[in-house]
């Protein structure tokens, strides 16, 4: 009974770190990212850990770190922000393809939200947008 207590008790503090983190990317991206590798082995199987540090990363600009951890989430969670975030990741490193899949993936769980569609359209319009201009190289 008292390991429980204490394994607990532990997750409780981890999880309220988390949070912590949480708070502090609108302030402090650089201490919410010094935060979270300290939370993983207690956190590793919470989806929202590994969003939250996706979503860190992503504002560093880190989008390669950014994706890794929210398909980390994404293997725990079908939540649309990580969809959403992994859509952008991917526009941001301009990998077109991959956006459009996680966008398609967001619309078909909520068909409704305009935002996701826009999304999804702006991604199919770079990518038209890229293989014109690449057509229009290749004619001359």
């Amino acid at each position: 009974m008292f390991l429980f207590i204490i394994h607990n008790f532990s997750f409780a503090n981890a999880d309220y770190c988390n949070r912590k983190a949480f708070l502090l990317k609108k302030e402090n991206l650089y201490k919410a990212l010094e935060i979270m590798p300290k939370l993983e082995k207690k956190l590793r199987c919470e989806s929202n850990y590994w969003r939250n540090y996706g979503n860190i990363q992503f504002k560093l600009n880190n989008y390669e770190a950014a994706i890794n951890s929210l398909n980390n989430a994404k293997s725990l969670s079908s939540s649309p922000e990580i969809y959403l975030g992994l859509g952008m990741c991917y526009e941001k490193i301009k990998k077109y393809d991959n956006a459009i899949i996680n966008y398609k993936q967001l619309v078909l769980l909520h068909p409704s939200k305009f935002k996701y569609r826009f999304n999804l359209m702006r991604a199919y319009l770079k990518i038209m947008i890229k293989k014109k201009l690449l057509k229009l190289l290749m004619e001359y």
